[in-house]
């Protein structure tokens, strides 16, 4: 079974449950097989573009962007307001580039007082699969990898530490 199932997604086909934000799932004729795949919502896709844009052309951080998509009475899908890490799920998704990404969380078991327990985890940059997909992405490419070279670069400075007296324990009153 999980072999046929990257079977499929080598062959561009969407095989997820739930489609990425910008996208809903649909199914496209392949002779007499119907195959899963995704296309652009409409309303959606926007945001995703404003984001891309923001973020790259606009040269905003993720929180700010956060900040300005709830200021704009923008909601995501699946919660009340936007974070910063649903901005970064989105920039670093492949699927709005129409790519499809294979095995990218990974189920690993762990033992815990004697009891298999499952956990999830994401699968770091090249321990998973990228095919071309069947649908058309959302932004161009050079826009993509702007922001994987952007997100690659930026990093935030250490807060410095409080400064403390060089006669500290040495001088007493």
């Amino acid at each position: 079974m999980r072999r046929g199932r990257e079977l499929s997604v080598s062959q561009g086909n969407y095989i997820n449950s739930t489609a990425p934000y910008g996208f809903e799932r649909t199914e496209v004729l392949d002779g007499k097989r119907k195959c899963p795949t995704l296309k652009e919502k409409k309303e959606e896709a926007d945001v995703v573009r404003l984001i891309f844009d923001m973020y790259v052309n606009q040269d905003l951080g993720r929180v700010t962007i956060a900040k300005k998509l709830n200021d704009l009475g923008i909601k995501p899908r699946k919660s009340e307001l936007w974070a910063q890490d649903a901005i970064k799920g989105i920039l670093e998704n492949e699927h709005y580039i129409g790519k499809v990404r294979w095995n990218w969380r990974k189920t690993i078991d762990i033992v815990e007082e004697g009891e298999i327990r499952k956990s999830s985890r994401k699968s770091k940059v090249g321990e998973y699969l990228i095919y071309e997909g069947r649908h058309k992405g959302i932004i161009p490419e050079e826009l993509f990898k702007a922001a994987q070279d952007k997100q690659g670069r930026n990093h935030r400075a250490k807060a410095k530490t409080k400064v403390r007296n060089p006669l500290a324990s040495l001088v007493f009153c």
